[in-house]
């Protein structure tokens, strides 16, 4: 089997690129595989590079990154029957832990060689695809804040909720038109997450019914509520059970539209978009094949 490996150097933050790129021809010389390595250079890069592995014939093309650079790799292989194979190199990762990849870069290679090819839907807004989760609201107010103020800092956990506290004292919901089916609501929801896998990352689970070949998006839909629930149901976003607080709600549909009088703010398995007024969301299923370890069941 031939394998294109294309490792974002700047996923990750302080992530080595030199030690995954040591780890990957070790692996590939050790079990005789026939592989292609290439490094991003720049954002959208990565799908240039898929394209061209896509020409020159590559079955596995293997995304080393985080969320975003998946994205970029997948994007290119939906409705094609080549595979993708994930090495973990983001921050949060949220993609890779939805299916057991490990995080240790050894152990990621070794799962191409064991794994099984599962197809998966692929979530779409407008004419950008996602996979793992897209929302509209207060993650995505929180996300690119963050995001700006952090470039270079520290990650993780804590940096990101007190982002988030200082955020809310703020924030301010639009007013949003969802339509899906025969229904149609008026509201300001907290935030609006679209789906496909379950978590964002670091184990945070805002979706815990979510299925990644069901045919089916998930609306995990916060209504707002004071901060003290939102602290007190904190918690069961890394237990998978936020669907038990009082001010969730959860949507299953195959399309969808969101809109607003006002420019929305959203994000794309974690990358940041601004100006649209109109969010048309849909399923395309069973679109995208992807090695997982062979004891993953949806």
């Amino acid at each position: 089997m031939s394998y294109a490996f294309i490792l974002n150097p700047a996923a990750g933050g302080k992530k080595d690129p030199f030690f995954f790129e040591k780890v990957i021809i070790q692996f590939c010389q050790e079990n005789k595989l026939e592989y292609l390595l290439w490094k991003t250079e720049r954002p959208g890069h990565g799908r240039i590079l898929a394209q061209e592995a896509l020409r020159m014939g590559s079955l596995c093309i293997v995304a080393i990154g985080g969320d975003g650079t998946i994205n970029e790799i997948a994007g290119e292989l939906i409705h094609t029957q080549i595979s993708l194979g994930i090495i973990p190199k983001g921050s949060a990762n949220g993609f890779a832990r939805e299916f057991g990849i490990p995080l240790n870069p050894r152990k990621a290679c070794d799962t191409l060689l064991q794994s099984k090819t599962l197809a998966l839907d692929v979530g779409r807004i407008n004419e950008e695809v996602f996979f793992s989760v897209a929302g509209v609201g207060f993650d995505a107010r929180v996300g690119f804040t963050y995001n700006q103020s952090q470039e270079g800092g520290r990650r993780g956990k804590i940096p990101y909720f007190t982002s988030a506290i200082r955020e809310y004292l703020t924030y301010e919901p639009p007013v949003m038109n969802l339509r899906f089916e025969d229904q149609e609501r008026r509201f300001s929801p907290f935030l609006i997450a679209i789906a496909n896998s379950r978590q964002y990352g670091i184990g945070a689970q805002i979706a815990p019914k979510a299925v990644v070949n069901d045919g089916l998006l998930n609306l995990s839909i916060i209504h707002r509520a004071p901060l003290y629930q939102y602290l007190w149901f904190l918690p069961k976003v890394f237990t998978g059970t936020i669907d038990r607080a009082p001010f969730f709600e959860n949507v299953s549909i195959k399309e969808a539209t969101i809109s607003s009088e006002k420019e929305l703010l959203y994000h794309i398995d974690g990358e940041f978009r601004f100006g649209k007024k109109k969010l048309a969301v849909r399923i395309e299923p069973t679109s995208l094949m992807l090695k997982v370890p062979r004891l993953y069941r949806p």
